[in-house]
């Protein structure tokens, strides 16, 4: 019995790997929630109206959606992948310090954009980053990464409603986390090449055996498998219903995220005076 297997497990490069990745993302959905506590603040201070919150809040998403593809197609040519996660955290924690210290709306909208471009960027590199590394264990990988996503989700307004109410302004929290977004900058420098060593290469857990499948229908499966995935091109995929189906169901599911993150924190703040 090797004792030491599953700390070596633990300390795997591709182990060391996700749990870098998952830190930037969590720190992209805890930013991204940061400012929901602090709408009512910003409200107050610029004397902003619910249009200009609304296209505040929408502005991330907006600078998300153009900086996404693009960022896939160059950190797939360009390589790098660890400057790509390293410069978006350091710039994330330029827009957090923008949030701070803007003191006008444009200035505040492009502090938002510039937040959503770090998320584009963050979130194709990192998944991206997965796809070459994990192979086999790509599933779990993902679904690791998505809950520490939902955790920064979940910690990020606690957070940031604690920390305002120090001197009841937004320079705490936006301080605060720009520092944390400073920290997690380091860690992404130390990310590893995506290919991986000869030793490290299988899967990190054991497959199901697939003995009711001889060699060769095995690999007649696998051909067929993969082949419509390697030929797949955007515009196939484009045509395909299935495609358009869970796109515009997520479009759905974010319009109801968008609209409650915008209009829940004015009502409570206006209706029942809490922040």
């Amino acid at each position: 019995l090797d004792l030491c297997k599953p700390l070596r497990w633990c300390w795997s490069r591709r182990v060391r790997t996700l749990w870098i990745l998952s830190m930037a993302l969590a720190i992209d959905f805890g930013m991204f929630d940061m400012l929901v506590p602090l709408l009512p603040s910003y409200e107050a201070e610029m004397s902003l109206g619910e249009v200009q919150l609304g296209v505040f809040m929408g502005s991330y998403s907006f600078a998300a959606v153009l900086i996404t593809v693009p960022t896939g197609m160059a950190s797939e040519h360009t390589g790098h992948m660890s400057l790509w996660m390293a410069g978006s955290a350091a710039a994330l924690a330029l827009a957090s310090l923008g949030f701070a210290f803007a003191k006008t709306f444009p200035l505040l909208l492009v502090a938002r954009a510039v937040q959503g471009v770090c998320s584009g960027v963050s979130w194709t590199v990192a998944v991206s980053y997965l796809g070459s590394m994990f192979g086999q264990d790509f599933a779990f990988a993902l679904g690791f990464q998505e809950a520490a996503a939902l955790v920064g989700s979940l910690l990020g307004p606690a957070f940031s409603g604690w920390l305002y109410e120090v001197d009841h302004t937004v320079l705490v929290p936006c301080i605060a986390f720009a520092a944390i977004c400073g920290v997690v900058a380091v860690f992404q420098l130390f990310l590893p090449p995506p290919q991986l060593p000869n030793e490290e290469a299988g899967p990190l857990f054991k497959p199901a055996p697939v003995a009711h499948l001889q060699t060769d229908d095995l690999k007649k499966t696998l051909k067929e498998t993969v082949k419509p995935a390697v030929a797949s091109t955007l515009i196939q995929l484009l045509r395909d219903p299935r495609v358009w189906f869970a796109y515009l169901t997520n479009v759905c599911l974010m319009i109801q995220m968008g609209f409650s993150y915008s209009v829940i924190p004015i009502y409570m703040d206006d209706t029942l005076h809490a922040r």
